[in-house]
């Protein structure tokens, strides 16, 4: 945004007044451009990793503030210009959400950005008792190295995976999305830089059984660490949860919004 100025009476405002975001300073308004994204109406979770100090991750919608044990604050071309770095350190943000699972088997849309993530790393999730949930890059399964991966387990051995297209483990930028519509109907996408990128033409590399849970999770969610799984040694940013699939045009939105695109 061009920064520009509008002359004014000064007997009506005080010098460095604020009104809604332009700063009123020696009689002139400042149009300051916001570090600050807009988000979905139906984002429930955001974490838009601001702070660039501190041990605690700020949940700017919901008030599910994480607490960061290990990672540390990296400046750069970033929302509010800090990320989380957890490259030359060991540990995780504990964030909770055990009832995230109810928003996850109703449709839901989860946003993030990473940035040199290894071929074998664990991303975000849970791995306690069943159910679980886990977002990776799974070296598990051959060919899979490297990639996004989704899987979700439950009672009885059922789960469900799936796979970008995309080999997100070359060092760069990435903005990974997973969207579900329907998990028990296998109508579930991942998306990496603004584009849909499911492999096998969409269709999970497994679906066995009813993916539908009456249990919340049983340990909580962690960023850089599934725990029981492994840990993660990324960087990370901007952490968007919404109660409802996003339309294409809204995850190519939001991926053109991030600053260092």
């Amino acid at each position: 945004m061009t920064q520009g100025t509008i002359q004014i009476d000064t007997d009506e405002f005080d010098s460095a007044e604020t009104i809604d975001g332009l700063e009123v300073t020696d009689g002139a308004i400042i149009l300051e451009e916001s570090d600050q994204l807009e988000t979905p109406d139906s984002t429930i979770h955001h974490w838009p990793m601001m702070e660039g100090g501190g041990s605690t991750l700020t949940d700017e919608v919901n008030g599910e503030d994480g607490d960061i044990s290990g990672p540390s604050w990296v400046d750069g071309d970033w929302i509010g210009g800090y990320a989380l770095d957890a490259t030359e350190t060991s540990g995780s943000v504990v964030l909770g959400l055990e009832d995230l699972i109810s928003v996850i088997e109703e449709g839901c849309t989860i946003l993030l950005t990473v940035q040199d993530v290894g071929s074998d790393e664990q991303i975000f999730g849970e791995e306690g008792n069943e159910p679980r949930f886990r977002i990776s890059t799974d070296s598990s399964q051959s060919g899979q190295a490297g990639r996004f991966n989704f899987n979700y387990r439950g009672p009885n051995d059922n789960w469900t995976a799936y796979y970008s297209e995309t080999d997100i483990s070359d060092g760069g930028i990435y903005r990974l999305g997973l969207r579900i519509t329907d998990i028990d109907d296998e109508d579930v996408d991942l998306w990496v830089n603004g584009e849909e990128d499911t492999a096998s033409g969409g269709d999970p590399a497994r679906h066995d059984g009813n993916m539908t849970f009456s249990e919340n999770f049983t340990e909580g969610l962690e960023l850089f660490s599934v725990p029981d799984r492994g840990e993660g040694d990324f960087i990370a940013d901007n952490l968007l949860i919404c109660d409802e699939p996003l339309s294409n045009d809204e995850i190519e939105s939001d991926y053109n919004s991030q600053p260092w695109v």
